[in-house]
């Protein structure tokens, strides 16, 4: 199985400040921006939240600011009206659908999965790990290594 370490995930409540303050902290240059993105969080559920995606010395930063209904996994850690800006998760990209469903199964014995389904011609998941380590796993795996490639690399 062919899964790594990919992606640091941050949550806020403003996308445009959250980019500024994680540019500053790790020497990052401009983000992939996308807003008011539509995703599925399970059967018959979908959120819409604005993305933006930068790499750094190979590691991925991910920011999330959820802008619609159905964003509680990223909207619990938004507990104030100011500015928020909170780590959310560890994500690991899996290179093939059969051990990423894998993975996902020795997930499930552990922690919940609050969210499991489909995107962008692929599948991505989170586990609840909370309370072991503090934060949520996400995995996910793609068809194609190329749907990064547009995202800033420095």
């Amino acid at each position: 199985m062919t899964e790594e370490f990919f992606q640091l995930g941050y949550v806020t409540n403003d996308l445009d400040r959250g980019m500024a303050e994680l540019k500053a902290l790790h020497s990052i240059g401009s983000f992939k921006e996308m807003r008011d993105l539509h995703l599925p969080t399970g059967p018959d559920r979908e959120w819409v939240g604005h993305f933006a995606l930068a790499f750094k010395q190979g590691i991925q930063f991910e920011l999330i600011a959820p802008a619609g209904d159905d964003g509680g996994i990223y909207r619990d850690l938004l507990l104030h009206q100011e500015f928020t800006l909170r780590f959310h998760h560890l994500g690991h990209f899996v290179s093939s659908l059969e051990a990423y469903q894998s993975l996902l199964k020795r997930a499930a014995e552990r922690w919940e999965l609050p969210v499991n389904c489909g995107a962008f011609g692929g599948f991505y998941a989170y586990a609840d790990a909370r309370k072991d380590l503090g934060h949520f796993l996400e995995y996910f795996t793609f068809p194609s290594a190329d749907f990064f490639a547009d995202v800033p690399r420095y």
